[in-house]
């Protein structure tokens, strides 16, 4: 491959994972029980009735409800307002928003 072809394919990598922030954190903290694609169907997220965050119901919610989820917990989920900071948190909604059906 020639180094000019290289080098823009790096440079056009490197704006598309600035583009989703919050997706390395959400592998961090969220993929054990959501799954990469978000559904909830990993064998923890089953067991912990993990919400399918692609769903319409999901989807629908406000972007303030997510980030008080994320901040606050609900049900089974942990909250992560220690572990994450408020920066995370509204990258990690805005990835959530990617995952829609």
């Amino acid at each position: 491959m020639a180094p000019k072809v290289l080098a823009v394919l790096l440079c056009a990598s490197t704006f598309v994972l600035a583009e989703n922030p919050g997706e390395a954190v959400f592998k961090k903290n969220c993929v054990m029980c959501h799954g990469a694609d978000g559904a909830g169907k990993t064998k923890m997220g089953q067991k912990l009735g993990a919400a399918d965050l692609s769903s319409n119901d999901i989807q629908g919610l406000s972007d303030e409800a997510l980030t008080q989820t994320v901040k606050n917990g609900k049900g089974k989920m942990p909250s992560f307002e220690k572990t994450l900071s408020a920066d995370d948190i509204t990258q990690v909604v805005q990835y959530v928003r990617t995952l829609r059906k």
